[in-house]
C-alpha cells in the first residue's frame, strides 16, 4: 500500500474535526472495527478508518471545559487575529483581546467579564471550532495584559525600513504589521511568505548545518564519518528546534520540525521517504498532541499547500516549456506555485474569498528575495547580534515590498460555504483528470436557487439590522448592512450574489450601514437609496456616499428627511407578494410608529423597530401590525440591553424569533403559503410549515 501514514493521518484529521458529535466509545468501535477490516482485506480505507477512531478517541480524552473564573493567567497556546487560545492550569479559554492581537508564546493575565457565544452566518468559516475542539470556554475580557518577547531585539544603528515585516519573517510577529503590508501580502498571494514554515526552519536547519559541518571535520579526519555526519544532524536539528521556541512553535513550524526531524533520520540510516509519508506521520503527531488543531487556519493552509505540491507541480511541469536550465527554474518555481496555490483553493474560498491573479508570478520574484536573502541574513544577524546583516535584510525586504507593489494585478473572489470547500477539495486531490477537476472546483461554487418564490433573510449580524430580499423575477434588494465588518458581504458571496439591484439605508447609524462600504465597493449595485445626504462631521457617511458614486452607483435621497431625528425620519419600507406583506422599520420610534399605525393594514412579518428597544413597540402599532411573524435583530449581551422586556410582552412570545436566539431567520412565500427557516451554527438550516413560529412550540 502506498503512503499508509497519509491514510492515517486523513483519518485522523477527519475523526479530530468530528469528535465532538460522536458518541462517547464510538471512536475505540471504529478502531476495532478498522483493524477487522484490516485483517480481511488490505485497503487504504481501512486505515482512514481506524485514523477516524482515533481522532475521535483522542478528541474525547480532551480536559472538560472550565467553569467560570474571574481572572486568567497563562501561555497562549494559539493566536488568530484578536482572538487567542490560553491554556492555564485550570483549562482552556479563548480570549478576544480587539484591538490588540497576541502571538503564541506569549503570557497573558486578563480579567474576565462573562462569557460569549460565537455567531457566524450561514455557510461561513467556523473560527470559533478551534475552541470548541480544546474543549476552551470562549470569554470575555474588561482588562489583559500579555507579557515581552524574552528574545533579544533586533540590533540595529539607525530605524527599520520595514521593521513590521522584520520581526513576522524572523520571529513570527505580525502584531507589527500594517494593514496595508497585510493587504499587499494578500492581494499577491504572498501571505505564506509571513508564516513560519518550511523555509525558515530550512534555513535555520542549512545553518546549523553548516555549523555542524565545520565542528565535525575532526572526526572525519578520524575516519569518524558517521559520528560526523550525526553531529552535523544533531546540531542542524537543535538550531531548528530553538528557532521553533523563538517563534512560539505555530502549526506550520511544527510540521516543518517534523518532517525535517524524520527526513534526517531516514537520511541518516540510509532509508528513502516519500514525501506523503513524511507529511502524514507529521501531522498525525501533531494532532495526538493537538487535535483542536485541525482547526487552524495555518494547519490547512501549511498542509494543503505541501499537498499541492506534491499532487499538482509535475502536473503543471508537463504544460510549461523547460529547455535551458534557467527555463527549467522558471517552469518548476511556477508550477510549485500553482500547485501550493491549488492546494489551498478550498481553505482560501471559504474562509477569505481572496485569490490573487499575481500569485504565481509574485512569489516567483519574492520567494528568492525574502526565502534566498532577507532570512538567511535576518536569521544570521539575529543570532550574531550583528547590525550590518540586519539592515542588509532590511533592504531585501524594502526591495520585496516595492516588487510586491507592482506585482498587485487585482484578486478574485472564489466563494464557497463548508460543503463547497469539500467538494473543492475532492476535485483537487481526488481527481487525476485536470479538466474534471476544473468542472468540479466550477461546481462547487454556484449556488442554485430552485424556486421561484419570495425570500426575506434576516443575517444574525449581530448588533445591527440588515435583511436581503430576493423577488420572484431575480431581482435582490438589500437593506442595511449591520455593523462594520466584512461578515456581511462574504455571506453574499456565498450564496451567489455579485449583484444587488438597490440598496437601502434605512438611517446614517453605523450599526445599520458599517458593512455597507465593502458590499459597495465589492459587488455591482445599481441604486443607492438613504434618508438623507451626510451632513458636516459625518466622515463614515461621507465615505459611503463617496464610494457610492465613485463606483458609478446612482445614488438617491428616499424621501425629503431634514434628519432632526435619524431614527424617527428613517426608510420605512412595505412589500407585498400575494397574500403576504413584510415591513422594514430601521429604528423608528413610537412617533412615527402611531403615524405608521393609522394607515398600514395587518402585516405578515415585521422586523421589530428598534432592535426591540423600550422606545418603540407601542401597543397600537402592534396592534394594527398584527404580524404572524416579529423579526428582532439583536446581539447577545449588547449594551443597550436590547430587546426590552417591554417589547418583547407587546409582541407576544408566541410570535417572535430573535437572531441572538435562533440564529439567522429566513421567511419565504408563494404568494399563499409562508415558510420560515432558521440557521444557527449548531443545528443548521432547520424548518416549520406553515404557520412560523407557532410550530416551534413557542
Amino acid at each position: 500500500m502506498r503512503d499508509p501514514l497519509a491514510w492515517l493521518a486523513a483519518g485522523i484529521a477527519i475523526g479530530s474535526w468530528w469528535w465532538p458529535s460522536i458518541p462517547a466509545g464510538a471512536g475505540l468501535l471504529c478502531v476495532a472495527g478498522g483493524l477487522a477490516l484490516r485483517v480481511w482485506r488490505t485497503h487504504p480505507f481501512t486505515l482512514c478508518i481506524i485514523g477516524i477512531g482515533i481522532g475521535v478517541h483522542n478528541g474525547q480524552l480532551q480536559r472538560p471545559t472550565p467553569p467560570a473564573q474571574p481572572h486568567i493567567a497563562g501561555r497562549v497556546h494559539y493566536a488568530s487575529g484578536h482572538r487567542s487560545l490560553v491554556e492555564t492550569a485550570e483549562g482552556s479559554f479563548g480570549v478576544n483581546t480587539h484591538p490588540n492581537r497576541l502571538r503564541s508564546g506569549q503570557w497573558v493575565s486578563a480579567a474576565l467579564n462573562g462569557s460569549v457565544e460565537p455567531r457566524i452566518l450561514p455557510g461561513a468559516w467556523p473560527s470559533h471550532r478551534r475552541f470548541e475542539l480544546a474543549n476552551a470556554r470562549m470569554v470575555r475580557t474588561s482588562g489583559w495584559i500579555a507579557s515581552e518577547s524574552s528574545s533579544r531585539p533586533l540590533p540595529t544603528v539607525r530605524p527599520l525600513r520595514r521593521p513590521g515585516v522584520m520581526h513576522a519573517l524572523l520571529k513570527g510577529d505580525r502584531s507589527r504589521l500594517s494593514e496595508q503590508t497585510r493587504a499587499l501580502f494578500q492581494k499577491t498571494g504572498t501571505s505564506h511568505l509571513l508564516a513560519i514554515s518550511g523555509m525558515h526552519m530550512g534555513i535555520a536547519a542549512v545553518i546549523g548545518s553548516a555549523i555542524g559541518w565545520i565542528a565535525s571535520r575532526p572526526l572525519v579526519f578520524l575516519r569518524f564519518a558517521q559520528t560526523a555526519r550525526i553531529i552535523t544532524v544533531v546540531i542542524a536539528l537543535s538550531i531548528a528546534f530553538g528557532y521553533g521556541q523563538l517563534v512560539g512553535w505555530p502549526v506550520s513550524t511544527r510540521r516543518a520540525m517534523w518532517m525535517l526531524s524524520a527526513a534526517s533520520v531516514a537520511a541518516l540510516i540510509g532509508r528513502p521517504v516519500a514525501p506523503r509519508q513524511l507529511l502524514g506521520l507529521a501531522a498525525t503527531l501533531i494532532l495526538l498532541r493537538d487535535p483542536s488543531a485541525v482547526a487552524s487556519l495555518g494547519f490547512l493552509l501549511s498542509f494543503g499547500a505541501v499537498l499541492g505540491i506534491l499532487t499538482w507541480t509535475h502536473r503543471f511541469e508537463r504544460l510549461l516549456p523547460s529547455g535551458s536550465r534557467p527555463m527549467r527554474w522558471l517552469s518548476k518555481s511556477l508550477s510549485a506555485t500553482a500547485g501550493a496555490t491549488l492546494g489551498t483553493l478550498p481553505v482560501v474560498s471559504w474562509a477569505f474569498q481572496t485569490l490573487a491573479v499575481s500569485a504565481p508570478v509574485a512569489n516567483v520574484m519574492a520567494v528568492p528575495l525574502l526565502a534566498g536573502v532577507a532570512v538567511p541574513l535576518g536569521l544570521a544577524g539575529l543570532a550574531l547580534q550583528h547590525p550590518p546583516l540586519i539592515h542588509a535584510s532590511d533592504w531585501a525586504i524594502d526591495w520585496t515590498l516595492d516588487l510586491l507593489q507592482t506585482l498587485d494585478w487585482g484578486t478574485l473572489h472564489p466563494a464557497v460555504d463548508g460543503l463547497g470547500a469539500v467538494l473543492m477539495m475532492m476535485a483537487i486531490f481526488g481527481t487525476k483528470k485536470p479538466l474534471f477537476t476544473v468542472l468540479l472546483i466550477g461546481l462547487s461554487m454556484v449556488s442554485f436557487r430552485t424556486d421561484r418564490d419570495l425570500s426575506v433573510t434576516f443575517p444574525d449580524v449581530g448588533q445591527g439590522g440588515a435583511a436581503l430580499i430576493e423577488f420572484a423575477d431575480g431581482r435582490r434588494w438589500l437593506i442595511d448592512g449591520g455593523p462594520p465588518g466584512r461578515r456581511l458581504l462574504k455571506w453574499l458571496r456565498r450564496r451567489g450574489i455579485r449583484h444587488l439591484d438597490a440598496v437601502f439605508l434605512s438611517h446614517p447609524d453605523l450599526d445599520h450601514f458599517g458593512g455597507l462600504h465593502p458590499v459597495l465597493d465589492a459587488l455591482s449595485v445599481e441604486r443607492l437609496w438613504v434618508p438623507r445626504r451626510p451632513k458636516v462631521g459625518e466622515r463614515s457617511f461621507h465615505n459611503l456616499w463617496l464610494l457610492a458614486h465613485k463606483r458609478g452607483i446612482s445614488s438617491a435621497v428616499f424621501g425629503q428627511s431634514p434628519g432632526f431625528d435619524d431614527n424617527e425620519e428613517g426608510i420605512v419600507l412595505t412589500i407585498r407578494h400575494g397574500r403576504h406583506s413584510f415591513l422594514f422599520s430601521g429604528d423608528i420610534g413610537t412617533e412615527t410608529e402611531n403615524r405608521i399605525a393609522a394607515k398600514t393594514p395587518p402585516i405578515s412579518v415585521v422586523q421589530v423597530p428598534h432592535h426591540g428597544s423600550r422606545f418603540s413597540s407601542s401597543i397600537g402599532f402592534v396592534e394594527a401590525t398584527n404580524p404572524t411573524i416579529a423579526v428582532i435583530q439583536s446581539g447577545v449581551g449588547n449594551r443597550y440591553g436590547h430587546p426590552h422586556p417591554t417589547a418583547v410582552r407587546a409582541w407576544g412570545a408566541d410570535r417572535i424569533l430573535q437572531t441572538r436566539e435562533v440564529g439567522t431567520v429566513q421567511v419565504r412565500s408563494d404568494g399563499t403559503q409562508l415558510t420560515v427557516s432558521c440557521w444557527s451554527q449548531t443545528t443548521g438550516w432547520s424548518g416549520w410549515f406553515p404557520l412560523g413560529p407557532q410550530a416551534l412550540g413557542r
